[in-house]
C-alpha cells in the first residue's frame, strides 16, 4: 500500500486501457525512489524489471476478401508481465484487430486498396512501440 504521508514514498499510478492500475513512468526517478527500489529488489532475486514489451518485428500481410490476414511473431516473455494482447493496425484507415494468436484478420477493408500493418504488444505495464510496417497487401472484392 502506498504511503500518503510522504510524497517520496508514493508512486504515481494511472489506469491502462485494460483497466489495470499501473505505475506511471516519471521524468525524475529520484522523486519516487520506490520505483527504482522495486526494480533493484526484482534484480536481486534474479527477476527482470517490469517494463513495457519490446518492439515487435514487422508483420506479414496476406490479402483476403475485404480483409487481410496479418501474421506476427509473438514476443518471448522475459519479464513476469505476460502479454495481454497483440494489436495490428492498418495504414490507411487505422483498421485494427486484436488477440493473442497469430495471424489476426483485419476486416472492413476496401477492395483494390493496398494496406500495410504495424503490430503492438500490450502487457499490464503498457504497450510497445509500433513495429515496422508490413509488406503491402491489396484487399480483394
Amino acid at each position: 500500500m502506498a504511503r500518503t504521508d510522504n510524497p517520496a514514498h508514493t508512486t504515481p499510478v494511472t489506469t491502462n486501457a485494460a483497466g489495470f492500475s499501473v505505475a506511471t513512468p516519471v521524468a525524475n526517478p529520484t522523486e519516487y525512489p520506490n520505483v527504482s527500489l522495486l526494480d533493484a529488489q526484482r534484480s536481486s532475486r534474479g527477476q527482470a524489471a517490469l517494463a513495457v514489451p519490446a518492439t515487435m518485428v514487422a508483420p506479414v500481410a496476406t490479402a483476403g476478401s475485404l480483409s487481410c490476414s496479418v501474421a506476427f511473431t509473438p514476443l518471448v516473455i522475459t519479464t513476469t508481465s505476460p502479454i495481454l494482447t497483440y494489436t495490428v493496425t492498418s495504414t490507411p484507415g487505422s483498421f485494427t484487430a486484436s488477440g493473442l494468436t497469430s495471424p489476426l484478420v483485419v476486416t472492413g477493408l476496401t477492395a483494390a486498396q493496398g494496406y500495410t500493418f504495424t503490430a503492438v504488444a500490450t502487457n499490464i505495464i503498457g504497450s510497445s512501440t509500433a513495429s515496422p510496417a508490413s509488406n503491402s497487401a491489396t484487399a480483394t472484392a
